[in-house]
């Protein structure tokens, strides 16, 4: 399985980055790659009979179309670089899927433009210049992403230095902090531990939300979002990620959450890189 995920992953991605810049012969290449590629694996324990193709390799979305939202978004903006980034660019986007964009524009205010075109969500995220002199962690969002419109090499360098930014990782969590959170964890344990009730069911999903995202902080590494932190606990610290499963289980009992207390702040490895 983890030899398909990493091809359709590889090829999925390069072929976005293929047609988004206009290489359409380079895009025929890499789908005659991953077409190759696919007949050394065996498909059979997967329930497959087939190997992916490349519509469903690349998404819900073709990627002209793609282009095309883009486009129309930069323009009503007067932006000069556009960033596709999240599920469209890595090659894992389905029909569920939002469209993220980041659009930036020589100067006016930073707004959101959330739309839905053709039944497809939208979200772009629109910064003047000066709004990106000082590079915030959420901005690391954008790593892995593709630069469909730049000028003046503006969109490339923006992602080298969130790359920069990425590999520098997060200031070491102050000791203090490090145990108001488990203090934290623990309060949260103690306040809806035996009880019933929409009060006590919230505190239990709030608990597994920010559990997540502690889970990287304690460890000193920036927090990726839900959906590539639970692809890094499955692949990483499979029992860990067994608790989350566990825990978020509608009707999850209270030793559940113990459990994934215990692991998420009170151990340290392993830790993400």
């Amino acid at each position: 399985m983890r030899q398909i995920d990493e091809l359709v992953k590889v090829v999925a991605a390069e072929l976005t980055r293929a047609v988004l810049a206009g290489r359409d012969s380079g895009a025929k290449e890499l789908l005659e790659l991953g077409d190759a590629a696919a007949q050394e694996i065996d498909f059979s324990a997967t329930g497959r009979t087939r190997a992916p193709t490349a519509c469903y390799m690349a998404g819900a979305m073709e990627y002209r179309e793609i282009e095309r939202i883009a486009l129309t978004i930069m323009d009503a903006h007067g932006c000069h670089t556009t960033i596709l980034y999240g599920s469209h660019a890595r090659g894992d986007a389905t029909s569920h899927s939002d469209l993220d964009l980041v659009c930036i524009r020589e100067d006016g205010p930073a707004v959101r433009d959330a739309r839905v075109v053709d039944g497809v969500y939208i979200d772009a995220f629109i910064y003047p210049e000066a709004r990106l002199k000082t590079l915030e962690p959420s901005l690391l969002r954008l790593l892995g992403g593709t630069v469909i419109r730049e000028r003046g090499g503006f969109g490339a360098a923006l992602m080298a230095q969130l790359r920069e930014l990425h590999d520098r990782g997060p200031a070491p969590l102050p000791d203090d902090e490090r145990r108001a959170l488990t203090i934290w964890s623990q309060k949260m344990l103690d306040r809806f531990r035996g009880q019933r009730g929409v009060d006590a069911d919230y505190r239990r999903s709030f608990l597994v939300v920010q559990a997540l995202e502690d889970y990287f902080v304690l460890r000193n590494t920036w927090f990726p979002g839900s959906k590539e932190a639970f692809a890094w606990l499955r692949e990483h610290d499979g029992s860990t990620y067994a608790l989350f499963e566990r825990a978020a289980c509608p009707g999850a009992g209270d030793d559940a959450f113990s459990d994934l207390v215990q692991a998420v702040y009170r151990s340290r490895e392993p830790s993400p890189s």
